[in-house]
């Protein structure tokens, strides 16, 4: 199977500072595949550049087939890429439904012109998207909240609000950072259930997270970056028992 996202020898620096220096990886339609690394890694920066919020200054990004490496974030989007912030992006004063259907509206087919001529498709399209709207909120047990204003849902009910709105622009690759942050254990282990029926509907999910129970239990594959390097690659089984990966997580000890 071709990745959907191949990321080849990424370096990215700003001013001294190397944040990223050869990094490469790809993923596949659903699959699971995460990011890892003590603060200061390089995992945000690289998620940055994946996304097209920096450019890379090395390398290449390869979305779906296509050398995105300088494309805009917005034609990354067209070609399926959605992103989650570790702060919340929700709209606060919004109705739960409302932040749902703002995400669909990059598959939206009517424009300007035909909504200001009040056109019947606008109304169909309208009708359909706040019915797909619903069936993510549902999906996501937010059953019953697509009245209730964003800003008072509990904090685990908005990063699953957040990940229904990312869900409706219909995305082939979800890349979500830190979104565990934050979290109670009941809360977490929510989410991963969530993180695996996305990769069931055949997402691309690429996961930044601090959380290792969370990491190892949901991961396919995993990269560990340490000073915008990689230091291993491999299944949760091979990066947890992995020597190099133990010493940068917890140190050794000094005769």
């Amino acid at each position: 199977m071709a990745p959907l996202l191949d990321i080849h020898a990424v370096g990215v620096s700003f001013g001294g500072v190397r944040a990223l220096d050869g990094v490469s990886f790809s993923t596949e339609a659903g699959r699971i595949f995460s990011i890892i690394g003590p603060n200061g890694a390089g995992k945000t920066t690289l998620f940055n550049v994946i996304s097209g919020a920096y450019p890379a200054q090395q390398g290449k990004v390869v979305i779906a087939g296509r050398d995105m490496t300088t494309a805009p974030p917005s034609a990354r989007a067209a070609l399926g890429l959605q992103r989650t912030f570790q702060n919340l992006q929700i709209f606060g004063t919004m109705t739960a439904l409302e932040n749902v259907m703002v995400g669909g509206h990059l598959r939206q087919r009517t424009g300007f012109p035909s909504a200001l001529l009040g056109l019947p498709s606008v109304a169909a399209e309208s009708r359909a998207m706040r019915r797909r709207a619903t069936e993510l909120l549902d999906l996501f047990d937010l059953a019953g909240l697509g009245g209730a204003v964003a800003g008072e849902l509990a904090y685990g009910q908005q990063k699953r609000l957040e990940i229904a709105r990312a869900l409706a622009c219909e995305p082939r690759i979800l890349l979500l950072d830190e979104p565990a942050a934050g979290l109670n254990p009941s809360e977490t282990e929510d989410l991963a259930n969530v993180i695996r029926r996305l990769a069931g509907m055949g997402i691309a999910v690429v996961l930044v997270e601090h959380d290792m129970r969370l990491v190892m239990a949901i991961s396919d594959e995993l990269l560990v970056l340490n000073f915008g390097r990689e230091l291993a690659r491999g299944t949760p089984a091979e990066v947890s028992s992995n020597p190099a990966v133990i010493e940068a997580y917890l140190g050794v000890e000094v005769d």
